[in-house]
């Protein structure tokens, strides 16, 4: 990676970082959430909750993109190997007419004769 590429990318992590941070600190007020249909409840300060929720999206979210990548890798692995037959049969074929032409043998010994006239 370039030098550029490298402060970019810590420059993206320390301002995260610092965000992250200031949220964290303005955000230490208790909330209770109830999990229907049991009567557990559970405690803890606002900004646990988000950073959760947050990370299952972030996970999910990540989950359903890498299905949909692993489809489309299917599919191109798919016409790869039909291009691939394609091509084999495509050379097969040009083998075929190769074999089907007159070698030009016969073409060489009349120009002999003929030149030795």
């Amino acid at each position: 990676m370039s030098l550029i590429t490298r402060a970019c990318w810590l420059t993206l992590l320390v301002i995260t970082g610092v965000i992250l941070a200031g949220f964290v600190t303005s955000n230490q007020g208790l909330i209770s959430i109830r999990f229907w249909p049991t009567h557990a409840i559970l405690r803890a300060e606002i900004w646990v909750f988000m950073l959760a929720t947050f990370g299952l999206g972030t996970i999910t979210g990540a989950t359903i993109f890498w299905l949909q990548t692993l489809s489309l890798k299917a599919r191109l692995w798919s016409k790869a190997k039909q291009l691939s037959e394609l091509e084999a049969h495509i050379e097969e074929t040009e083998q075929q007419l190769n074999d089907q032409r007159p070698s030009g043998h016969y073409g060489h010994q009349a120009q002999r004769l003929l030149a030795s006239k």
